[in-house]
């Protein structure tokens, strides 16, 4: 499993705008979302506060393999597991989530310099969704957040796996996050910063594509 090196200005840090984008995107999803999960959270104090600002007093919990972390979370009231997000029983702990982030790290060191190809993030989201659909008997949406080079050929192949374990699980949305400035709010031209698909038993097989934060796309709701 990768660690952020704490020796480095880590630019692991999710930026502000793809996190306003996806409350928006939760408000159309799951209006009445009250309990969130974000697992590989890292330092998780901006979408800690963002979450319970936009979405109300609502119930946050994370999860990360980094000691260091955990300990900066907690010392910020945030409520914070340290374990494995492919350990069956420690992810029994979020099983009444309404929603689960799962951002494992996408470049080499947490650095944001040296991307992850999809078939090379770890924990795999396939590992992951199948902990949770199929062996745990998740019912929530779970946002996979995963690299930019990320293709609808990669997409297609985790729907095909994880439907043939379980045909319940559908995709309803498919989000490709854009913003102008970094996990540090270092500003500079608008880039993708990850491709989002979310995962669920609940809503429409729809494939809906988002483009939000690039230049001239709709957007969902109200953004700082």
């Amino acid at each position: 499993m990768r660690t952020v090196n704490h020796d480095r200005n880590s630019f692991a840090k999710t930026n502000i705008d793809s996190i306003h984008h996806r409350i928006s995107i939760l408000r159309q999803l799951l209006p009445k979302v009250n309990t969130v999960a974000e697992i590989c959270c890292g330092d998780c104090k901006r979408q800690y506060e963002l979450y319970r600002k936009e979405l109300g007093d609502i119930s946050y919990r994370g999860l990360d393999i980094d000691p260091q972390m955990i300990k900066k979370n907690k010392a910020n009231q945030i409520d914070c597991i340290c374990g494995n997000a492919l350990d069956a029983q420690v992810m029994k702990n979020f099983l009444h989530a309404d929603v689960i982030f799962f951002g494992p790290p996408l470049s080499d060191h947490c650095d944001g310099h040296t991307l992850l190809q999809f078939n090379e993030v770890n924990p795999s989201f396939l590992d992951f969704l199948r902990l949770m659909y199929v062996d745990l008997k998740y019912d929530g949406l779970i946002n996979c957040i995963c690299p930019r080079s990320t293709s609808l050929g990669d997409i297609t192949w985790l729907y095909n796996e994880i439907t043939g374990l379980d045909k319940e699980v559908k995709v309803p949305l498919i989000h490709y996050s854009h913003s102008n400035r970094t996990g540090n709010d270092e500003i500079h031209e608008t880039r993708l910063k990850y491709i989002e698909v979310w995962f669920s038993k609940k809503h429409e097989n729809n494939w809906e594509i988002l483009k939000l934060g690039e230049t001239d796309s709709p957007s969902l709701g109200t953004q700082e």
